[in-house]
Parts: C-alpha cells; structure tokens; sequence
C-alpha cells in the first residue's frame, strides 16, 4: 500500500509538472528584456472555436514550453500561450512584445477586475507589442492567442521593462527605419530613371524595391504607423511577397539578358510570372501565402542559378558589379527561402542579414544599369557621330566621283554626235562602255552606302509592270543575243486599268542585277524572269518575281556568303566574269527595304533560281495619266536655257550637251553672274547647280524668286550629291525639280521636254 502510494504521487508529480510552468517572478536585479517562452505553457486549438471563457472554464492541457521558441509549421490552428508572472519589484507597467509580422491575428488577454479583458496594442508600436500591468506581490496570468495562416509560423514571446523597451525600440526602429528609407530612395532613383529614359527595366527594378520594402515593413511592422494598413494586413499582406517575386522573375530576364542569350529559358520565367498570380491569388482566397510564396522563391531563385550557370558555360560574362550583387542577394535568399517553407529552423540573424543584403545588392544592381544606360548612351551618341560623319563623307565622295564622271560621260555623248573615223568610233564606243562600267560601279558603292545608313528613300508612285518590262527586256536583250542565250519574260500579273504603287527604278535595278548575273553566270541554254501573282484584291497585289538560269550553280557554301558584300562564288570568278560582288548584297537590301526577302535554289552545274515575294498597293489609272503617256513633240528649237555652274568642264560640256538639244544655251560660273544674265536677257530654263562657292545653288534660288518677275521661271538643280533629302531641299528651296549628276543626254533632253513642252502641251490640253 505504501508502495503504491509512492507511485501516485510520483505519478501526480509528473502530470503537475507537465501541466504548469513555474511562475515567472520578476526582480529587481532582472535583464531589461526577459524570454517569457521557458515560463509559458502552450495549447492547440485545431477547431478554432474556444474563447478565453472556454479556457478559464474547461479543462484543457497546456504543455510547458522550454525553448526560446516554437516552430508550429504549417497550420491554421489558434495557438494559445499563457505565462504567470509575480511581481516583486514597485515599477507596475511591462511590455509584453509578440513575434511575428503584423499580418499575424494576436490577442492577448489579462485579468481586471475579476475578469480576463482583450488588451489593445499599443499604437505606435512596429510589432505586436502591449503594455501590462502586474500588480505588486500578486500573480498575474497572461493568455496570448495567435493565429497565422499565411505560413509555417514560428512563435517567440519577450516581456520588456520601460528601460530595455526605450533601447529595444530606438535600436530595432533606427535601423530598420535606415533600411526602409534607402529602399525608398532607390526606388525613387530607378523611377525617375525610367520617367527620363522609358527603359522597363528601371521601372521593373523600381517595382521589385518597394516590393521589398513593403514586405519588410510589414514583417518588422514599419507599417503600423499608417492606421489603415494593419487593418487590411491579414490579406493583403502576402501579396507583398508576390510582389517581389514576379517583379523579380522580370528583373532577372532584363539583367541577365534571358532573350539574347538563353532565350529558351524565356519560357520558364514567363511560366513562374504566370504561377506567381496564380499562386497570388489562391493566397489571397486560401490563406498559407508565405509558404506558396516560398516554394515560388525557391523556383524562382533555381531558374535564375540555371541560368547564371548556362551563361558560364556559354562564355558570357555579367558586368563584374552586377555578378556580385547576383551573388549577395542568392546568398542571402537561399537560407530565408529554406525558413519559409519549413525546411531549416528559424534563426532572426536569417531575416536582417536578408534585408542587409537586399539594399546593398539592390544598390549595386541600380548603380549598375544606371551606368549601362549610359554607355549606351555613349555608344548611341558616338554612333550618331560617326553616322553623321559618314553621311558628310558619302555626301562629299557623292559630288567628288559624278563631277568628274558628268565630264567623261559628256564627252563620250558629244563625241558619239560627230563624224568619226572607224578607229576614232571604236576608240568612242570603248571610252563610253568604260565610262558607264565606271559610273555603275560609284553608283553601286553610293547605293550601298545609302541603304545602310538608311539615306536611300523609296518612291511610292504608280507604274505599270509591264512598261517596266518591255524597258527591262531592251535593256538586257543584247547581252543575252551576244550569248545566244533564249530569254524569255513572262508576266502573269495583267490587271485590268491598274497600276502598281512602289519605286519601280529600284525595282528595275533588282531586275537588272539578277537578270544580268543569271545571263553572265550562264554559258548556254536559256534565262526566265515570271511574275506570279500569290494573292489580288481590290487594293493590293502580292506578286513572286522568280529568276532562273541553266548556268554554273552554286554549291551550299557559296550559297551561305553569296548576299555578302564584295563576295562572289569564288576568288577567279570576278577574273573569269568581271562584276564587284555588289549586286546582289544590294538587291538583298533593296527588297528587304520592300518587304521582301530573296531567296536562292541553285544546283551546283545545272543553274539557279532567284526568287522574292512583294506587295504592292493598286491605283487606278487616270485620263491625265493616259495623256502623259503620250508621244510628245521633241523640237526644242527656239528655247532659251541658261546653264550654272562653278566647273569649267561641266559648263563646257554642258553647254554642248544642251545645244545638242536643240536650246539656245548660255553659261554662268557663279550664282551672282546667273542673276546679272536673267535680268539682262530672257530664258524658259535654268540649270542650277548647288554645289558652287560663296553663294551656293540654294541662295541663288532664293534670291532669284524674290526678284519681281521670276516666280515662274523654271529652275532645275543639278547636283551630284545623290543622297536621301536632297531632293525635298532643293525644291524647299525654290527650285522645280532636280537632275542628278552624271546624266544622259536623254535625260538632259527628257527634263527640257517635261517643262517646256509638255507644260505647253498639258495648258493646251486642259
């Protein structure tokens, strides 16, 4: 019986000490700050029904607690603390200070008067903090209850005396305030960033900095101090999270260049944007946010480490500043990440060493777009110069190279009009083939140029393809009856009154390249240029121009560099067939200015097949159109044209030029000699040229318009600055219209003709 009894009160002993803490007794010779959790006995709610009046009048089995503190994990339960204090000292007031983000549901419950009362925590307060008051030589029990459905919460509770709560608050508040303010600060850095320079990747930046800051203030409560926000907390407060991991997710694919450099990565960033407002919203309906968003963290963080890793192996290497702060904040990320979710115990040193982290990478990361802005900004503006260069250069070299080429064209024209001896005529006819080859190849070099640096300006007027065609196949006949080559021009496209709207000069040149290359590349058997309509309607036509030849091929490698510039098949083939190579890199730049692309089919010794694809706007044709049409009369006798130019070559074979005509021609070598002859005497057409000396063709323009009487007169510019814009400044200017150095006799002819005696023509006509 003894026996026995022994055992029930070691038994009791044991349920006694399971069920009640010993109480706290609080001294005088205390820390200022004291971990209430050794003292406190802790009880689950799972049903999340009982009230404070259900644990003071039911029986329910609190377990005493030992650490400093308590890792509940994932649950939605209440969680209930309670801790018995005895107060041996005379200061009354003490400050009970609850873990957690303010996102948390607290209440903590005293007795007063006979009855525990729900106490209000204190207003100004960063985190779940209460004032209590323990009365002298008199216990005192806390109940505290807790819920956190956002994650795998971790629970710590310490109770502060006045002094250790003045340190614990100007301590924690001034370094979590210097935090948030250089967040802040960032933030609003990388925004007016983005309001000057329109680049997302600052606004992304700036997002993902307030997330940051948002989410800090939130789980140090830096947000209490706006009333507003704790209110709405228990919801809104996860998406904070959210927040830095989709803009996060953005940011990486900015910094890290995703799209130039793993762009098959692109797809999973977007896919965890996609999961992260998702995963939001579920949050925001179900509640546990900071544990989905940290599996998203830990998604997020293991595709940005891919592809840091992909982007070494690859040999590209990040900006050594931005590598540094990838690596700080992936540090720093990693352990928190791994806290969320449960994984690894809670240590308080993981979070403020997270928020250290985060501003000094933030930090670097801002400074280091900032100064890739920059130097783009640099490169652009050298870029710039050196375009501008470029275009002055290609200017000059434009007016330097046709100067000269006006004079050995002319000459070979003028020559071509006297008698000559048969060894004089084939001496003439090699002067003016060597001087065309020399002029189609300046003009190829200025063709390039100008698309490349985007001078050269596409006309869109109407034609009709198949005047272009019977022009083309005059063209390129002979070269082909040379070879006894059989060309054929079959043109499917007869549309019914319409035209074409486009440049069809550009379109001539494309032709003639790649209709002459076939007829040169071709040794015997036959050349075909078809024309297919792909798809009409009544506004546009889609039309295949396809080019194929018996001739020598091409293998696949000379296929790869054929649109290259300078770059033929081969090394002996500008021996064997002459050319420069530059065609076709043209012609591939013409048509992709068009909205094309040309392609190429060859089989190596049986020929090739060139081939494009436009589209082209239709417009009908008009009575005026069909007039203009017209054979005019070309008898320019008794027409007066007054010539300008500083050149003495120019003007000498100009002159003779314009009374091949047909004119009545004079010459002047300065603007102001121009001006003293058209007031003395009276002409219908002046050539002006624009290049000239003190005072250019413009000038001499413009003066001559503001004397009375010479509005009407017809001024023509001739120029051999053949770039884009020149025309529109010529006729801003003044001037009627525009001839680019060298020139044809024809062409000479044709400008006369346009307006002097088709002006006259149309005026009768109308």
């Amino acid at each position: 019986m003894g026996k026995f009894c022994c055992c029930l009160g070691l038994f009791i002993i044991v349920i006694m000490d399971q069920a009640f803490a010993a109480a706290l007794i609080l001294l005088p010779s205390d820390s200022p700050s004291i971990e209430l959790l050794p003292h406190a006995e802790y009880y689950e709610d799972s049903g999340r029904q009982l009230t404070i009046e259900d644990l003071l009048t039911g029986e329910k089995t609190f377990t005493p607690q030992s650490g400093y503190f308590i890792n509940i994990g994932f649950s939605k339960s209440h969680h209930w603390l309670r801790f018995t204090a005895i107060n041996q000292t005379q200061d009354i007031h003490r400050y009970l200070q609850v873990s957690g983000s303010i996102s948390r549901e607290v209440n903590v419950f005293t007795e007063e008067n006979g009855t525990y009362k729900k106490q209000k925590k204190m207003k100004w307060s960063k985190t779940n903090r209460y004032q209590l008051a323990f009365e002298p030589a008199k216990e005192t029990t806390v109940y505290v209850q807790i819920y956190d459905p956002q994650g795998s919460a971790i629970i710590s509770l310490r109770l502060f005396n006045a002094l250790g709560a003045i340190d614990h608050i100007a301590y924690w508040h001034a370094f979590f305030a210097f935090l948030m303010s250089g967040l802040l600060v960032l933030a609003a850095y990388n925004f007016l960033y983005f309001i000057h320079l329109r680049d997302s990747a600052f606004l992304t930046l700036s997002v993902f900095i307030v997330g940051v800051a948002l989410t800090m203030g939130n789980n140090e409560g830096l947000l209490s101090f706006f009333p507003w926000i704790p209110e709405n907390l228990g919801w809104l407060g996860p998406s904070f999270v959210f927040i830095v991991l989709i803009s996060g997710l953005r940011l990486g694919i900015r910094l890290l260049d995703v799209r130039q450099q793993q762009p098959e990565l692109l797809v999973w960033y977007d896919l965890g944007s996609i999961l992260g407002l998702v995963l939001m919203s579920v949050a925001l309906t179900y509640g546990n946010g900071l544990t989905l968003a940290g599996f998203l963290g830990i998604y997020g963080l293991s595709l940005i480490i891919l592809t840091l890793v992909r982007l070494f192996k690859s040999d590209h290497r990040l900006p050594k500043s931005l590598a540094v702060a990838m690596m700080i904040f992936l540090m720093s990320s990693i352990p928190l990440m791994l806290t969320v979710v449960g994984a690894i115990e809670y240590y308080p040193l993981v979070t403020n060493l997270f928020y250290i982290a985060t501003l000094i990478s933030l930090l670097i990361m801002s400074l280091t777009q900032a100064e890739k802005i920059r130097l783009q900004s640099e490169y652009l503006e050298r870029t710039a110069a050196s375009n501008q260069a470029k275009d002055e250069f290609l200017t000059t070299m434009s007016h330097e190279l046709r100067t000269p080429m006006n004079a050995v064209v002319g000459a070979g024209r003028l020559l071509k009009l006297t008698e000559l001896s048969k060894e004089q005529t084939e001496y003439v006819s090699r002067l003016n083939d060597s001087s065309v080859h020399m002029l189609s190849l300046v003009n190829d070099l200025l063709d390039l140029a100008r698309v490349d640096h985007q001078l050269l300006e596409l006309e869109a007027v109407p034609f009709k393809l198949e005047e272009l065609l019977s022009t083309l196949k005059q063209l390129v006949a002979e070269s082909a009856s040379n070879k006894q080559l059989a060309l054929t021009i079959d043109n499917h496209f007869l549309p019914l009154k319409k035209q074409l709207i486009g440049d069809p000069t550009r379109l001539n040149q494309v032709l003639i390249n790649l209709l002459g290359n076939a007829i040169k590349f071709t040794p015997s058997g036959k050349v075909s240029l078809a024309i297919t309509p792909v798809e009409i309607s009544e506004d546009e036509a889609c039309l295949s121009f396809e080019v194929n030849d018996t001739g020598v091929g091409l293998t696949k490698t000379q296929q790869e560099r054929l649109f290259q510039v300078f770059s033929q098949a081969e090394s002996s083939t500008n021996r064997q067939y002459g050319g420069s190579g530059l065609g076709l890199a043209i012609s591939q730049k013409l048509i992709t200015r068009m909205g094309g692309e040309i392609t190429v089919r060859s089989i190596y010794k049986q020929g090739s097949c060139f081939s494009f694809t436009l589209k082209f706007p239709l417009a009908a044709s008009t009575p005026k159109q069909e007039k203009e049409l017209l054979t005019l009369p070309q008898n320019l006798n008794g027409f007066k044209v007054l010539l300008v130019d500083d050149d003495e070559m120019n003007r000498f074979f100009g002159d003779k030029l314009l009374q091949a005509c047909g004119v009545e021609a004079a010459v002047a070598e300065s603007g102001e000699e121009a001006i003293e002859l058209i007031q003395r005497h009276s002409f219908d057409l002046m050539f002006m040229d624009i290049s000239m000396p003190n005072v250019d063709g413009y000038e001499t323009t413009r003066r001559v318009r503001l004397l009375p009487g010479f509005n009407d007169l017809v001024i023509v510019a001739l120029t051999a600055h053949a770039v884009a814009g020149e025309r529109e400044r010529c006729l801003a200017a003044g001037m009627n219209d525009y001839l680019s150095k060298p020139f044809e006799l024809d062409d000479l002819q044709n400008m006369i003709v346009k307006w002097l005696v088709t002006s006259e023509t149309n005026t009768q006509l109308g």
